[in-house]
């Protein structure tokens, strides 16, 4: 289900952002995806509740979706930051960042759990970081735009 979701919304990744623009796109798909994943976290506190179920599948669900859904749109305007001279080696620092994320949260992951760390605690470390990174993806955005808002500015004045 999340993965005909994610499919479904990448499609339209181009018309959200034209719609609502770059910042507002990735920066309120994230925090959604966070308040899933904090919204997840929590059922394990309620999990004597019948309903409480549901709410976990439904936070499941949607959480990956909203996360994924900045991913064409992040890697656009980082390509555009930094140029097109660079987007090789950007790209191969992304990948390899991206498999490296997977190595290490695996083992974190590992570790917590030997320790009897409840998911739910694991969960909040793991929305702790993305809210790091979606003031991240804010401080790139808002440095791109004004990138662009100086050539542009420039562009005039040559003109």
């Amino acid at each position: 289900i999340t993965t005909f979701i994610v499919f479904s919304l990448t499609l339209y990744v181009p018309s959200i952002r034209n719609k609502l623009g770059s910042k507002a796109t990735i920066l309120g798909s994230q925090s959604l995806a966070i308040i899933c994943l904090l919204g997840l976290s929590l059922t394990e506190f309620f999990s004597m509740y019948h309903y409480t179920i549901l709410i976990a599948i439904m936070c499941f669900i949607l959480r990956q979706p909203l996360m994924n859904i900045a991913m064409p749109i992040t890697s656009d305007i980082t390509m555009k930051y930094v140029g097109f001279r660079h987007r090789e080696l950007m790209s191969a620092i992304t990948a390899a960042i991206w498999s490296g994320s997977w190595f290490f949260s695996t083992n974190i992951f590992k570790i917590l759990r030997k320790h009897e760390v409840p998911y739910a605690y694991i969960f909040f470390i793991t929305a702790m970081m993305y809210i790091l990174s979606v003031a991240w993806y804010f401080y790139l955005i808002s440095a791109y735009e004004r990138k662009t808002a100086e050539e542009a500015e420039l562009k005039k004045i040559k003109k």
